[in-house]
């Protein structure tokens, strides 16, 4: 029975221990300090706060393709809390708001936090890490309705002043990040 037992947990443990491994700090995904992460808030928040995003998968054909992306920042009730929905323009819909979030100094943790939800029931929460002034790290959770469970990586990293470029990654059974997205956000000016 001890025997049977140990042939079903030892593999358990090492893929729970390698998962929580690839989560841990990386070279440049130190918690940013509060400053830092106060002025990626603001470089999000400039100008209204809206970005958009060509969908480089975008398929005309079908009717649940987005074509473009959205961000729309706002401030939320706390000067250290942000919201953020992320909208996609669907063939068949027009715009429809896929994810509200949030982005807020953690008074605990000391550190920049993600919390979301989806449109389709989906939980989000993840934690800010910053390379430099210049670029942002978020590595988050994502739980399905049905409970189950993925691990997550944006990267952006500031291309100009009204522009940026981000990069998504899935972590893998093996705990590898794999490679999924690479986006171009531009700055939507206010009329």
């Amino acid at each position: 029975m001890i025997q049977k037992l140990s042939i079903l947990v030892i593999p358990t443990l090492f893929i729970l221990i390698n998962t929580i491994q690839a989560q841990e700090n990386k070279p440049g995904e130190e918690a940013a300090p509060k400053e830092i992460f106060l002025k990626q808030m603001a470089y999000l928040m400039a100008d209204g706060g809206v970005w958009e995003a060509e969908n480089p998968g975008y398929k005309k054909d079908e009717q649940y393709s987005a074509k473009t992306y959205k961000y729309e920042m706002s401030k939320g009730v706390h000067s250290e809390q942000f919201l953020m929905k992320i909208l996609s323009d669907i063939n068949s819909v027009g715009w429809w708001t896929s994810w509200d979030s949030y982005f807020l100094w953690h008074p605990v943790k000391q550190q920049g936090v993600y919390h979301g939800l989806g449109s389709n029931g989906w939980i989000a929460e993840g934690r800010l890490y910053a390379a430099n002034e210049e670029e942002f790290v978020n590595i988050f959770e994502v739980f399905s309705y049905e409970g189950v469970r993925s691990v997550h990586k944006d990267t952006f990293i500031r291309v100009g002043e009204n522009e940026m470029k981000s990069n998504a990654y899935k972590l893998n059974e093996k705990g590898e990040w794999e490679f999924n997205e690479k986006l171009i956000w531009k700055r939507v000016k206010p009329n």
